[in-house]
């Protein structure tokens, strides 16, 4: 979890905004996920293991749910 987010105001390095990425919610079917068009987490870091591209977003690896999907 990102050390440096307070509320009402997220450092850009500690909010993840992604479009048409998979979004794994159940780890114990991990092969399950949808799809939206957009959503936003907050209060996780930008950057996942040290690549600027995440590949997906898995709920039970990050530990935090997103604050909007649409």
């Amino acid at each position: 979890m990102c050390d440096r987010c307070f509320i009402p105001n997220y450092p850009g390095d500690c909010v993840f905004s992604a479009s048409d990425i998979n979004l794994y919610y159940e780890s114990n079917h991990p092969n399950w996920y949808k799809r939206p068009d957009w959503y936003l987490v907050v209060e996780v870091w930008r950057v996942y293991r040290d690549r600027d591209l995440r590949p997906s977003y898995a709920l039970w690896d990050e530990a935090t749910t997103p604050l909007i999907v649409i």
